[in-house]
């Protein structure tokens, strides 16, 4: 029974100290194959690895998405799927991981079969999102506006259809849903950086400016934001300003080639005046 305690221990070590279900689902399948337990111990083995688990591990693979670790989170997201078939967001999960490592297919068809299991707000999402990243701009908008219909506000949803339709070319349509992403998420770099941009489009440039200052004031290290705010200055005649931002861009990435560019074509212009 001592190693059998040391391997249970192992697994609850994984599973509450580690934040690691993946590791303490193996470590209990173990457990359960190599041993046969007294029954002080059967008590906490017969605890069955199922859709408690499952959505523990689906929760992981959510984590490891918004860590960027794409291929760790399609094994979280399998294995989730593997041990509850019927749920949804597992699958779902799947697809987007499967779409951020450009495997379309497979994850179009994961992603349907999430929505078989259950059309909610985010299924529908997810296939509006392996949508666009494979390209596929106007089902995916369609998605992103049935999944609006389900539950308005969503800011991740109501950031990619306002995304797409600047892809599509209608600014206003675009300004007036980044707007309201932003009365649900106010903190948000990208979301004001994109707002700018679309007013830039409208010529309103200086609520593009108010746009990009706000993104960069948030997140100072937010190179584009700079640059945007610097080319929106110089539209503005603000040559001034423009070239201290067009500087601010090269401090933070010296390899920004197009500010270096901007500054000379600037004192070309001045001198020229």
């Amino acid at each position: 029974d001592l190693s059998a305690l040391s391997q249970f221990r192992a697994g609850y070590t994984f599973f509450y100290d580690m934040g690691d279900p993946l590791r303490a689902a193996k470590a209990f399948e173990k457990l359960k194959a190599d041993y046969t337990f007294s029954e002080s111990l059967s008590t906490y083995t017969k605890f069955e690895m199922g859709p408690f688990v499952a959505h523990s591990i689906r929760d992981y693979g959510f984590t490891l998405l918004s860590k960027g670790l794409f291929k760790d989170a399609k094994t979280a997201f399998g294995e989730a799927v593997e041990r509850n078939r019927k749920d949804p967001w597992s699958h779902s999960g799947l697809a987007t991981a499967l779409a951020l490592l450009g495997e379309q297919n497979q994850a179009l068809e994961t992603a349907q079969q999430a929505l078989g299991l259950g059309a909610d707000e985010y299924t529908v999402a997810v296939r509006g999102f392996v949508h666009d990243q494979a390209g596929r701009y106007q089902e995916a908008a369609k998605d992103y506006q049935k999944a609006l219909m389900i539950l308005s506000n969503n800011p991740a949803v109501l950031y990619n259809l306002a995304r797409l339709y600047e892809i599509f070319g209608d600014c206003g349509e675009a300004a007036s849903v980044y707007r309201e992403a932003l009365k649900i998420l106010d903190k948000w770099p990208e979301a004001h950086n994109n707002l700018g941009h679309a007013y830039f489009c409208l010529g309103k440039y200086s609520e593009a400016a108010a746009e990009f200052k706000t993104a960069a004031e948030l997140r100072p290290d937010y190179v584009l934001a700079h640059y945007n705010l610097a080319v929106t200055y110089e539209k503005e005649g603000r040559k001034d300003h423009a070239e201290q931002e067009y500087r601010r861009v090269i401090a933070l990435d010296p390899s920004f080639k197009q500010a270096e560019v901007a500054i000379q074509s600037l004192r070309k212009k001045t001198r020229a005046a």
